[in-house]
């Protein structure tokens, strides 16, 4: 659904920007002039060493930091959307924000006051904190640009996961005595660029599991059927027959795939995950028939439906494989 994704998202990169925050209060450890930015920073990572909530509040304006954060998520999601369906997400992600903001509190406050990323539980996305943080290091300011009380220092920081130098950028204001955290500037593009290097590195570890699968098994005669609903336009599917063919000597006990639809200009219009528990024996096939009840309310089911399986191209992907003597391969769908 895509109002469920668009939630992921905005949760997967919200839990990156917080831990975008604890980098810049643990890397920075030589930064110490008194009334500078860089002492602010640096007090933050004492701060986060000491488990001091109350002096790393001082120096950070969480609230500010978690509202701006998530008021440039909706309006990326939004600027990026295509379809109705997306703004209806952020809309509601919209009326929630007051709880999505508590909530991103309160974990930053836990582990400050912990100090343990195990702490740190993994939302519904399925990013590791602790893996997004490993192997994370400073390597220098690049510059801080100044105007008026409002100071922002770009910090030039590494990460040796993907062998890749990144620029955060971390906005700060002056208050009496002292410089305060209040927003991290590029999150939005420095999450896209973060996503975008995981999914390459995803690609290259993939590649040599997708070789094996596509050697195992093979999908022949995929067919598009539409399946007439209820005198109300209710109970409309679409059903996929589909010949799965066991092209390895050992015999395969279960699978789960992916079944991708496009329309002639290459639009995704489904992209659906499915299962079989059919035994399928070397150089025999099996027939299975996976099917797509149509919501109504959703724009692209009702093309689904409504375009000619003509003007539809649909293929599957293997997701993984399970043998009868018990092992397996499957995809990797996050970094180890």
């Amino acid at each position: 659904m895509k109002n469920i994704g668009i939630e992921k998202k905005i949760n997967k990169k919200l839990i990156i920007a917080l831990i975008g925050l604890i980098v810049v209060g643990t890397i920075v450890a030589y930064m110490y002039w008194v009334r500078t930015p860089q002492y602010s920073l640096n007090q933050i990572k004492k701060a986060v060493q000491q488990h001091d909530l109350i002096t790393f509040e001082k120096y950070v304006d969480i609230d500010s930091l978690v509202t701006r954060f998530i008021d440039q998520a909706i309006a990326k999601e939004m600027h990026n959307s295509t379809d109705g369906t997306a703004k209806l997400a952020a809309g509601l992600v919209e009326m929630i924000k007051p709880k999505i903001v508590e909530s991103s509190k309160n974990q930053i406050k836990a582990y400050i006051e912990k100090g343990d990323f195990e702490e740190t539980k993994e939302n519904d996305t399925g990013i590791s904190v602790k893996h997004f943080y490993k192997g994370v290091e400073f390597r220098s300011i690049d510059k801080i640009k100044k105007s008026g009380n409002i100071d922002l220092v770009a910090l030039k920081i590494y990460n040796k996961r993907f062998e890749e130098e990144l620029i955060l950028e971390v906005k700060m204001r002056k208050l009496d005595s002292y410089w305060q955290v209040v927003e991290l500037n590029n999150i939005g593009s420095l999450m896209d660029k973060i996503e975008e290097l995981e999914n390459e590195k995803l690609a290259e570890l993939n590649k040599p599991i997708i070789e094996e699968m596509k050697n195992a098994v093979s999908y022949e005669n995929i067919e598009i059927r539409k399946i007439e609903g209820d005198d109300w336009g209710f109970s409309k599917e679409v059903h996929f027959p589909v010949t799965i063919k066991c092209l390895t000597d050992k015999n395969i006990a279960g699978l789960g795939a992916t079944i991708i639809v496009k329309n002639k200009q290459g639009k995704v219009i489904l992209e659906m995950p499915v299962r079989s528990t059919r035994s399928t024996y070397k150089d025999k096939v099996s027939v299975v028939k996976w099917d797509k009840e149509i919501n109504p309310f959703i724009e692209e089911d009702e093309i689904l439906y409504n375009t000619s399986a003509s003007e539809l191209d649909v293929s599957i992907y293997t997701d993984y494989l399970v043998y009868e003597d018990g092992t397996e391969v499957k995809l990797l769908k996050e970094l180890p």
